[in-house]
């Protein structure tokens, strides 16, 4: 399992964790686990004010590592077939000539001209990274390792105690099976047998000495001579041994060397393979800025004071180095004013980007000359798609799309909210517990379910810790309270990443027609959001008049996630507004990932959407944009017409007053 090595968490010292990392930018040294940042832990010197970076568990091994394992575990295997060719050659003018032959190949596969090519190959896999190319090197690396491990073990089988202790296996012995046999050989050497077994020399580490190997352990003249009479006994058995067979062994040593060859070449096609795909998946520069929706547009636009700002990270960085991104909040690349190019005015920028999936992920850049910050935002078309998440390399350029102002690394991972929690919480609309609930999980795609439980006594579910990245489908419902809906939805898991305990709340399935059912929720903070429905003829629902005829609060939450919710039946030629008011003063409304879920009986009440061919569907969830407005007090959602049986979404509108007890919001937009 991936973990944060060499890091310790200073909330509960659990040492080299398995949950995403915090980082305190202000403390030295400073790391929090999952668990101990959502409990908002304080420890000596640090707050909860304090500003912290999220860092992800390292993906797979940095690419550039993985290659030169595989090369070194490729070029180790080839000095071993060529040490046995060299330890079993006869004389033979015609076998020497062909060893020499197949010698001269291995060099040239190994020149520099091939490790250049695989480096080159391999930062262009750092920037490609997809699980496809993965496998495929690993399942290459680990046939070449079967093929080792079977060699390995052909010629290390455990010998008995007659043969095991004899000199013609001098090669073959560990450190222990050597000890022991130098102790059998001369009682005299028992010191030195001593030493080399703490010093952990086994049988081909002294066939290999050197006379450096001698000094730094201190061998004496008289231990010396006799350990060099030993591996003299036992080249003269090899040769001996080996002149009854040498052909046979020949033929199979360069049949192995064949094998050998052909795996480099697999290697290398491979390699080139993966070169011609990333080289061809590299985009050309593009702005898609003013293609996006006017909430993107306005992240990029009006940055907060406290934005994420993370380092510029290069290639050749440790991925523990590589910064965590969300696709949901804007993060500022620090910038260096020397650099060439930088634009003096507020403007977007051209990039490129490669990656896992480059053609369904791109990035939105925009430069900030006052603040002297580059700010970024990855826009994911399908973010339950988890190919899609992963380490890109982003190129930033001038704006006329000619010179480079800066490239970084990112590890794009999925949104919390998305991802599979370690527990369901399961109530109804109205915030009481469902017992026996029942929350199945199947793979997208498949029919298989990969898990099914009930709900507790206190509506909670557990859920297995070892579930495989991928996207699932979960269904929630009660069989117990047939008048509950049944819910679908779909999440995700991507290295490890996984909520502590997430909400879900079933709404009602028994509405009449021309009824509504609102439901609101949102996280820890701010602490009291309030559902306000107001209707033309000047009725007005919430906290201070939950009940007025047709139009009810059924439930008013002050501590926290929710629900708020409303139910209402639109009556004859009357409008309604929605709204959502920020009654607690802390200033946190558009970060308070608040959203809005919508229940009607669509075979009795069919609405449609203003501006759009689409029917409002049951079920149908609305999240308030995270923008930088930290004034806010109302977010505004729709307006319902019941005469047209249309409704209309205000995308990004807000209001900064606290007039929450009169009737001002409803006036104002009956008529927009």
């Amino acid at each position: 399992m991936s973990k944060h090595y060499g890091v310790c968490c200073d909330g509960c010292n659990a040492n080299e964790f398995c949950t995403t990392r915090y980082k305190c930018q202000i403390c030295p040294d400073y790391d929090l686990c999952l668990t101990c940042y959502n409990a908002k832990k304080e420890t000596q010197n640090h707050l909860n004010s304090h500003k912290m970076i999220a860092i992800g568990l390292p993906p797979m091994k940095d690419s550039t590592l993985l290659a030169k394992q595989h090369t070194d575990q490729m070029d180790h295997l080839e000095a071993a077939y060529l040490s046995k060719f060299l330890s079993n050659l006869s004389t033979d003018t015609i076998q020497k000539k062909t060893l020499s032959r197949s010698s001269e190949m291995l060099d040239k596969q190994v020149t520099s001209e091939t490790w250049s090519k695989m480096i080159s190959s391999t930062e262009s896999l750092n920037a490609q990274s997809t699980s496809y190319n993965r496998v495929k090197i690993f399942s290459s690396t680990e046939k070449l390792a079967e093929r080792s491990n079977t060699n390995n073990r052909r010629d290390t089988q455990p010998f008995s105690v007659s043969t095991a202790l004899s000199v013609e296996h001098l090669e073959k012995f560990s450190y222990n099976e050597l000890y022991e046999f130098l102790i059998r050989y001369d009682e005299n050497l028992r010191s030195l047998a001593e030493k080399f077994k703490k010093e952990r020399v086994s049988g081909i580490d002294l066939m290999n000495f050197e006379d450096d190997d001698y000094k730094n352990l201190m061998i004496t003249y008289g231990e010396k001579k006799k350990l060099r009479l030993l591996i003299e006994q036992k080249k003269s058995i090899s040769i001996s041994s080996s002149s009854s067979n040498s052909a046979q062994k020949q033929a199979l040593n360069i049949k192995d060397l064949q094998i050998t060859l052909e795996q480099r070449s697999e290697q290398r096609h491979l390699l080139n393979k993966i070169m011609h795909q990333s080289s061809s998946t590299i985009s050309s520069p593009q702005n898609n800025f003013a293609q996006q929706s006017l909430v993107t547009q306005d992240q990029l636009l009006n940055i907060p004071e406290n934005v994420t700002k993370i380092p510029i990270v290069v290639s050749t960085s440790s991925t523990l180095d590589i910064p965590v991104i969300q696709s949901s909040t804007p993060i500022v690349i620090e910038l260096d004013r020397s650099k060439p190019h930088i634009p003096t005015t507020k403007i977007s920028l051209p990039n490129s980007s490669t990656g896992p999936h480059s053609s369904s992920v791109h990035f939105l850049t925009f430069y900030h000359p006052d603040r002297n910050a580059l700010v970024t935002k990855p826009i994911i078309d399908d973010p339950y798609d988890i190919n899609n998440y992963g380490t890109y390399k982003l190129i930033i350029y001038s704006q006329d799309s000619q010179h480079i102002i800066t490239e970084t690394l990112l590890n794009v991972v999925p949104e919390i909210e998305i991802c599979v929690p370690k527990q369901f919480a399961i109530r109804d609309s109205i915030n009481n517990i469902v017992i026996g609930g029942i929350i199945t999980l199947k793979c997208v795609g498949k029919d298989s379910v990969v898990f099914t439980g009930t709900t507790d006594q206190n509506g909670l579910i557990t859920l297995p810790d070892n579930l495989p990245d991928g996207s699932y489908q979960v269904e929630v419902h009660s069989p117990n309270n047939p008048k509950l809906q049944h819910l679908k939805f779909i999440m995700v898991i991507f290295q490890n990443r996984r909520q502590n305990v997430l909400n879900k709340f079933l709404g009602r399935s028994d509405l009449e027609s021309n009824q509504m059912h609102i439901v609101l929720e949102w996280n820890a903070e701010p602490r009291d959001l309030d559902s306000h429905l107001y209707s033309s003829d000047g009725k007005h629902v919430y906290f201070q008049n939950k009940d007025d005829k047709d139009m009810t609060l059924d439930c008013d939450v002050t501590t926290g996630f929710g629900p708020e919710t409303i139910t209402f039946t639109l009556q004859p030629n009357l409008k309604y507004v929605y709204a959502v008011h920020r009654y607690s003063p802390e200033p946190k409304l558009t970060q308070s990932k608040a959203k809005i879920t919508f229940y009607l009986d669509t075979e009795k009440t069919h609405i449609s959407k203003v501006g759009s061919q689409d029917k409002l569907i049951n079920g149908e969830i609305h999240h308030i944009p995270e923008v930088t407005r930290p004034n806010a007090t109302f977010w505004i959602v729709c307006m319902i017409d019941s005469s047209t049986k249309q409704i209309q979404f205000f995308p990004n509108t807000f209001e900064e007053h606290n007039h929450f007890d009169t009737d001002i919001i409803g006036r104002k937009y009956f008529t927009s």
